[in-house]
């Protein structure tokens, strides 16, 4: 590929991602627990659907500050198969309180080079928009509706498509009024 030929980005589809909310252009929301990784300081991939949603091309290398000045560093080397990566996301886990085992959200915003994080103790949340919100960086006020575009499906597969990603801890997190045909959810994550 020569340099005046944009990547593609091939696969990106956000309803596949695991942890990625497409939260509009250019802005992106990222699920994943905290772990020994995390707390040690390793990176994270941050995928190709995320990559897509933020506008990343080859060789890009780009820092996303949060309200705090923490700098949170996001590349995407031409020679990375897997795509685009984060570094080391501690400090910012560390200043949302995060600890192994809690739930980290990150909102990156392009156009702002912002990132937001919420860290979140499930068992200290009941189940309902305001944990969903928290957990996605999908607008409370949004409902179901909002939740369903930041999966990019139909609001009557929210659960299934949430359920088949793995992200069972925000489907878990719909209260039972919620979900498709208010039936009650009842496995766990």
């Amino acid at each position: 590929r020569r340099e005046d030929e944009a990547y593609v980005y091939e696969d990106v589809s956000v309803r596949k991602a695991p942890g990625v909310f497409a939260l509009g252009e250019g802005r992106v929301g990222l699920l994943f627990r905290v772990d020994q990784d995390v707390m040690r300081g390793s990176g994270r991939q941050l995928g190709k659907a995320a990559g897509a949603i933020l506008g990343l091309a080859l060789n890009d290398r780009l820092v996303f500050t949060d309200p705090n000045g923490l700098p949170l560093r996001v590349a995407f080397p031409d020679n990375s198969l897997p795509g685009p990566s984060m570094g080391s996301m501690r400090v910012h886990a560390e200043a949302a309180g995060a600890t192994s085992g809690d739930c980290l959200n990150l909102v990156l915003d392009r156009a702002r080079m912002s990132v937001e994080v919420t860290a979140t103790r499930l068992e200290d949340h009941e189940p309902g928009w305001p944990l969903v919100a928290r957990l996605t960086g999908v607008d409370p006020d949004a409902g179901l509706a909002g939740l369903a575009a930041a999966l990019q499906c139909d609001p009557t597969e929210v659960e299934s498509a949430l359920r088949g990603r793995g992200d069972n801890a925000v489907a878990d997190a719909l209260a039972p009024a919620d979900s498709p045909g208010g039936v009650e959810t009842t496995q766990r994550a």
